[in-house]
């Protein structure tokens, strides 16, 4: 049985990419759309005006992996907010 979890670390090779290759905050090309448990999360940040994406960025206990999510989504500002 693939967990969400396991989803969310199998995609984050990619997640992360610097914008230009001159700003050291990360940007996220693309987001994670599936719910994953706040109980997994260790941290989490914003991503910086210069990206052209918002994301929120989920530091997961498990591996040092990240996740990036649409700030927007209801999901993501419940994860926020616990």
């Amino acid at each position: 049985i693939q967990t969400t979890y396991d989803h969310v670390v199998k995609t984050d090779a990619c997640l992360l990419q610097l914008p230009g290759g001159m700003d050291a905050s990360p940007c996220c090309p693309r987001y994670n759309h599936k719910p994953f448990p706040r109980s997994i999360v260790k941290s989490f940040f914003r991503t910086s005006s210069h990206c052209n994406r918002p994301a929120v960025v989920f530091h997961l206990k498990k591996k040092n992996r990240k996740a990036c999510a649409d700030p927007s989504k209801e999901w993501v500002q419940k994860t926020l907010n616990v």
